[in-house]
């Protein structure tokens, strides 16, 4: 999901949430499902991380790292990663959408009608 969202923006696809030169709003590809699909996408890659490391099959638990401190401090970091990253997941998205509206105006505003979903359809 991430990687296509990297392909749909191209060169607009940068870490910094500001217009590029000759920007243009994409509302293409996955674009006209959820305004925000690689941040999906990386929540989904962190969430898929987080089961593998933590579910009772898993390498971490089949070498027994879960009965030890190490084990604690790693299960305490995961759940503290998510418990920051939803947070600023909102932030980001709210601040990028309204960075987008400005420089896009009713364009965005039609855009964000017709898919006004940031993560997840019908949800978020």
């Amino acid at each position: 999901m991430r990687i296509s969202a990297y392909r749909t923006l191209g060169r607009l696809f940068v870490g910094e949430v500001v217009p590029q030169k000759k920007h243009k709003l994409v509302t293409t590809g996955m674009y006209a499902y959820v305004r925000h699909p690689s941040y999906k996408g990386w929540g989904m890659l962190m969430l898929g991380h987080s089961v593998a490391l933590t579910t009772p099959r898993s390498f971490l638990a089949a070498i027994d790292v879960w009965s030890s401190t190490l084990g604690t401090i790693v299960a305490l970091m995961l759940v503290r990663l998510w418990m920051m990253f939803i947070p600023l997941l909102c932030v980001r998205t709210k601040r990028e959408d309204e960075m987008l509206r400005q420089a896009f105006g009713t364009e965005w505003e039609e855009w964000a009608k017709r898919t006004p979903y940031g993560l997840v359809p019908y949800v978020w």
